[in-house]
């Protein structure tokens, strides 16, 4: 019967019940450390996994690699941080970084009107200051596969000192002089100076009206590419976590 086979099957004697149930606790703890082990490590390598999402993102809107972009975090790290360590770009901590002893030399502008340009060009948001992201999307134009149109485009926009969408006479006498404040073994007289102006808007104002506009300008740099040859930095297309040469050189 039922009641006779039920009182026939072998019941565990309760020291083997207290060890079965010791031995489910055992795995439930050990369940539990495995699952807030998990968490903690996600929650830990969640900064990692955010600045690959920002490397690759960035890559895909510049002519970087994702691993070349996180050179330049390493660079634009120390560049924000050689001055103000405040985490942004200043103009005088980006030209220290490219002129190194000379910008603290000439001054807090360094005296060069390109990279101060450069610099605004590159400061899209008009803070005075470089973002990470403003940086690499500024280096990017002078990476050796950007496109002359971009290059020409970034050019025009430094030449443009006005902001005007056309470089005046004014714009183009104002960086001559700025070249040859930097290169003391040139100088022009202030005639000469005239000349140089006047033969440039002579070769590239096809309208004459005063100004060279963008479609000019392309007109000029199709006709000789060396007018955009410094837009590009041949070590951009190969950085690797060593820095790149127009950076932190040896006299900083």
């Amino acid at each position: 019967p039922p009641a006779a086979l039920s009182a026939a099957r072998p019941r565990h004697p309760p020291r083997a019940r207290s060890l079965t149930h010791a031995a489910n606790a055992a795995v439930v703890l050990v369940d539990t450390a495995r699952d807030r082990s998990t968490t903690m490590g996600c929650v830990s390598s969640s900064p990692a996994r955010d600045k690959e999402r920002l490397y690759a993102k960035l890559a895909s809107r510049t002519h970087f690699r994702p691993a070349q972009v996180g050179v330049l975090h390493k660079i634009y790290e120390n560049v924000s941080n050689s001055i103000d360590r405040d985490d942004v770009i200043s103009l005088h901590e980006f030209q220290l970084a490219l002129f190194g002893k000379r910008a603290q030399e000439d001054g807090e502008s360094g005296g060069d009107l390109f990279s101060e340009r450069i610099f605004e060009c590159f400061d899209t948001t008009n803070d005075g200051t470089l973002s990470f992201e403003e940086f690499v999307n500024g280096l990017s134009i002078f990476h050796p596969q950007a496109s002359k149109e971009e290059k020409t485009a970034f050019a025009f926009k430094v030449y443009d000192l006005q902001g005007t969408n056309a470089i005046e006479r004014d714009d183009v006498r104002k960086m001559l002089e700025s070249v040859l404040k930097q290169n003391k073994d040139m100088t022009l007289s202030d005639e000469a100076l005239e000349m140089a102006v006047d033969q440039t808007f002579k070769d590239c104002d096809l309208t004459k009206d005063g100004a060279i506009s963008l479609d000019e300008f392309k007109v000029l740099v199709e006709k000789n590419e060396k007018v955009i040859a410094n837009m590009t930095l041949p070590m951009l297309a190969r950085l690797t976590k060593e820095f790149p040469e127009f950076l932190f050189t040896e006299d900083n």
